[in-house]
């Protein structure tokens, strides 16, 4: 891994594959446990190792897919659900651990990032199964990413990751130790459009929550703020709750304005002012003690 071997990783991480699969034929549970952990070390290793090396990183999405490989045949062998649980707790950490930033990563690794393809694919698989905790254990680890993406730049991930997943066929053009497969084929395709319901849905709720907490709205402001930010090109709470002009552009926009909404649109222009104000005289206090920069 130190030499910066891409490929020597990609055929290793394959037979190690292999030589799990055969404990889990066997029944070793203990030892695929333990198996288990070793390729989670060794994916945030390497992406700790080569932060701004995508290259590289696409290994630790090979040792991804030879985790879901071994959870799907896991899960067909009818293995206990809690043993189950733990294993999958693994691969969504292969390349999240509790002490890793991703925002150390390349941008390029942060927008493409190849192990959510494979995570996707298993939730896929999972959507298929009916085992609907699993979906949403990793539904809710992928929503992990909102924070640093921005909403915006998140959809549009997803609809990269979604793009790849409809399209992506069953082989690779080129041949290595493994065949010809491509790690991020699914079958299942036909679970894309529930999975991506689930998490849209999940990504307005925990919006939805930030954003009232933040601004101390009521459920008619939030409703209000949420109905003028899907009418943005970006479709982002950010572009309405954190820019006055555009909150006056659509404004002129908004349909159905009874006394009752334009009540709440006035408490919402007021809340938003409010913080924005807020926010400002702090910068100007903090720029005072020299606690940050002026940027004027």
């Amino acid at each position: 891994m130190g030499s910066n071997e891409a490929r020597n990783i990609y055929n290793l991480s394959f037979f190690y594959g292999q030589f799990i699969t055969h404990l889990v034929e066997h029944k070793k549970v203990d030892q695929v446990k333990k198996s288990f952990g070793y390729l989670r070390f060794y994916g945030v290793e390497i992406a700790k190792a080569f932060p701004k090396v995508p290259s590289v990183y696409f290994d630790v999405a090979v040792i991804a897919f030879e985790m879901k490989k071994l959870l799907e045949l896991i899960h067909h062998d009818k293995w206990e659900k809690e043993i189950q649980k733990a294993l999958l707790i693994e691969i969504l950490q292969v390349d999240n651990p509790p002490d890793f930033n991703k925002e150390d990563l390349d941008q390029g690794i942060q927008i493409n990032n190849v192990v959510r393809n494979i995570q996707y694919g298993l939730a896929l698989f999972y959507l298929n199964e009916g085992v609907d905790d699993f979906v949403e254990m990793i539904a809710k680890d992928i929503l992990d990413d909102l924070d640093y993406l921005g909403e915006s730049t998140f959809y549009r991930v997803l609809g990269m990751t979604e793009g790849l997943m409809r399209f992506a066929g069953p082989t690779f053009w080129e041949d290595t130790d493994r065949g010809n497969v491509n790690i991020f084929f699914t079958p299942y395709k036909d679970q894309i459009d529930g999975f991506k319901k689930l998490l849209y849905e999940l990504v307005e709720s925990q919006l939805r929550i930030q954003t009232t907490k933040k601004y101390q709205l009521t459920d008619a402001e939030m409703n209000l703020l949420w109905e003028m930010s899907r009418m943005t090109k970006e479709s982002e709470v950010a572009q309405i709750s954190m820019n006055a002009e555009n909150f006056e552009l659509i404004l002129s926009d908004l349909e159905n304005i009874d006394g009752t909404r334009l009540e709440a649109l006035i408490s919402l222009r007021i809340s938003l002012i409010s913080t924005q104000r807020i926010r400002y005289l702090w910068y100007r206090t903090a720029v005072k003690l020299r606690l940050v920069p002026n940027c004027r």
